[in-house]
């Protein structure tokens, strides 16, 4: 698991490259926890177009950190490309309370037009 964090434009950018499963969740929560707590950037971006492989335990930390930031007024954002993970998103029916894009210039102008955040 390879993991890039950076706080710009508002919100906190989270780039997960790899395998997302039960061995690395708790590893990454403590990554993206520490750094809200240093930069206070509550809304939350997952770059997730990287990502070869996520168990339940990628849907349990989007749905944590929701959770934290959700309550401070915060939002959280997937980025995704169609295949396996997007599938398990869609199983899983976190579309409903995080917002879904599937290329980042769509991201990119929902917060940029002020649709989104």
């Amino acid at each position: 698991m390879n993991i890039k964090i950076e706080a710009k434009k508002g919100a906190t950018y989270i780039t997960l490259k790899g395998e997302l499963d039960h061995h690395e969740a708790g590893g990454v929560r403590k990554i993206i926890e520490e750094f809200i707590s240093k930069k206070g950037e509550i809304n939350l971006v997952f770059d997730m177009t990287e990502l070869d492989f996520m168990d339940s335990s990628g849907i349990g930390l989007i749905v944590g950190r929701y959770n934290l930031v959700s309550p401070l007024g915060g939002k959280v954002f997937l980025v995704l490309k169609e295949g396996n993970i997007s599938r398990i998103v869609k199983m899983s029916g976190i579309e409903k309370f995080v917002d879904v894009f599937y290329d980042k210039k769509s991201l990119l102008d929902a917060i940029n037009g002020g649709k989104a955040v």
